[in-house]
């Protein structure tokens, strides 16, 4: 259905109709979240139609924390499959991967820390058997935090069940729909395709707009979802780098190629100030706990995404409501030094934790295995340094590598010696080597403020998974190595 289709939308394979499917597919994507998937699971199963109605399965990332299966097994009781991947490709990947494995007319993509309440299967139900044409039904949701406390209620789109008029310019300007809160007719994917894989925080928006776009959208106005933020999750970590703004400003740039000229630029650009305003009203928030560095890079992501009166404004608000803020902003006017201007701010304002390192634009961290095989460990850095040394950002990337296991002697002498056998085996032309800080006996403060300016944990094959976790590390966004490569190119 959709013209020159994206090179990153991957195609969903159809299932032949003639076999025996059931009417709901629950895919749950989990990935270190097993201490919440207890109530995932039960506000389902007190909802379980039967088998023959409803697929139940877990679709684990290869979860690193925790076990997943143990849950499944506990809880389940038989009732519930487990699919763990072979290994971890992110959450879009992922949720590709539930739609793939998905054996129902209807799918819904339940996270693993997200819940559902009584009535939300068969109320939906109720609505989209109405109408043969609808390709998606959501509900009103309730955001709640770690401890299930009930937050924010969104929006009322319409007082009472139905299909949703002139909501697709609502949804263009900002993403009115998560995840836990929609279910989507199988045939749909089948015809305009999975998850876009260049996008990591934005991806369920895009495809929103997408469907909408096609398609009728069902609402139920009962409350019948509930959307868990946490400071573990993903989209926290994102918000804190500011990834999420600059996520949403590429999602907004490809939604827009869906929408005729006559209103395609004037919805984005709504969208993007929009997108900006949020990202500085969540600096104010990062501000208003003492995390300068959040602070920081919120307002870079948000002032890159969109330039108006309305948003330059809201900057000036933040501004005006914050001395430190001010200070630093005056500051880096006036002075070449911006990185040590950064780091002194880097923790609450002070300045006496002090690791150097040239804090960039995209500040990536690794952990490899120094005592893994030689030749594992030059595969792993070999194909972590092409991925930076061959992307148009590299001037931007700043590389922070842990050596808790070896010298920083030994260290560099690898490093160089990768990157002096890639640029002759592969005809690089590079003016000076990347940006590397070598990482070792750091104290617990300085891991903290260390991890405070990463915007990426790289995973490697070969990777010391006891440091990794001794730090905190693991509750970072991470990308495979496949998925860095495109993560780098979304920043351009």
């Amino acid at each position: 259905m959709i013209k020159d289709r994206n090179k990153n939308i991957p195609l969903i394979s159809s299932i032949d109709e003639k076999t025996n499917r059931p009417f709901w597919s629950v895919m749950i994507p989990t990935y270190n979240c097993a201490n919440y998937l207890i109530e995932t699971l039960e506000s389902v199963l007190v909802q379980d139609p039967g088998a023959a109605e409803m697929q139940i399965e877990i679709v684990d990332d290869c979860s690193t924390k925790d076990d997943p299966e143990a849950v499944v097994h506990k809880i389940g009781q038989g009732r519930v499959s487990f699919f763990r991947k072979p290994q971890n490709g992110g959450a879009t990947n992922n949720f590709n991967t539930c739609i793939e494995r998905a054996k129902g007319q209807w799918v819904h993509i339940l996270h693993g820390d997200d819940t559902v309440l009584p009535g939300f299967y068969s109320r939906l139900r109720a609505g989209i058997e109405q109408d043969s044409t609808i390709g998606a039904a959501i509900t009103r949701y309730m955001h709640i935090d770690k401890n299930s406390n009930w937050r924010v209620l969104s929006y009322l789109e319409r007082d009472t069940p139905g299909i949703l008029e002139d909501f697709l310019p609502k949804l263009f300007i900002l993403n009115r729909i998560m995840t836990p809160s929609i279910v989507v007719k199988r045939s749909v994917y089948e015809q305009l395709g999975g998850f876009n894989l260049e996008l990591i925080h934005s991806a369920d928006w895009e495809m929103w707009r997408r469907i909408t776009v096609h398609y009728p959208i069902w609402f139920e106005p009962s409350p019948l979802a509930c959307y868990r933020e946490h400071a573990a999750s993903d989209t926290s970590h994102l918000r804190s780098t500011g990834a999420n703004i600059t996520d949403g400003c590429k999602s907004i740039d490809i939604a827009e190629l869906y929408l005729p000229d006559s209103i395609g630029p004037e919805l984005s650009n709504l969208a993007r100030e929009t997108h900006a305003i949020l990202g500085l009203e969540t600096a104010m928030n990062m501000l208003a706990t003492g995390n300068m560095s959040a602070t920081v890079n919120l307002i870079r992501a948000a002032l890159k995404c969109y330039k108006s009166p309305k948003v330059f404004g809201t900057f000036a608000s933040l501004l005006a409501n914050s001395q430190d803020l001010l200070e630093l902003t005056a500051k880096l006017f006036i002075s070449t030094d911006t990185s040590q201007i950064l780091a002194d701010y880097g923790v609450n304002g002070e300045a006496t934790i002090q690791v150097e390192f040239d804090i960039r634009e995209i500040n990536l961290i690794a952990f490899p295995d120094w005592q893994s095989q030689e030749e594992f460990l030059y595969e792993d850095l070999t194909n972590l340094f092409r991925i930076i040394l061959t992307s148009p950002q590299r001037d931007k990337i700043s590389l922070l590598i842990d050596n808790s296991n070896l010298a920083d002697e030994d260290v560099s002498l690898i490093i160089s010696d990768v990157i002096f056998n890639l640029v002759q085996q592969e005809n690089l032309d590079i003016e000076e080597e990347p940006a590397v800080c070598l990482l070792n006996n750091l104290n617990e403060q300085q891991w903290k403020f260390v991890l405070d300016q990463a915007h990426v944990r790289v995973v490697l094959q070969n990777q010391n998974k006891e440091i990794i976790t001794k730090i905190g590390a693991d509750e970072l966004f991470s990308l495979q190595l496949s998925e860095l490569a495109i993560y780098l190119r979304n920043r351009e």
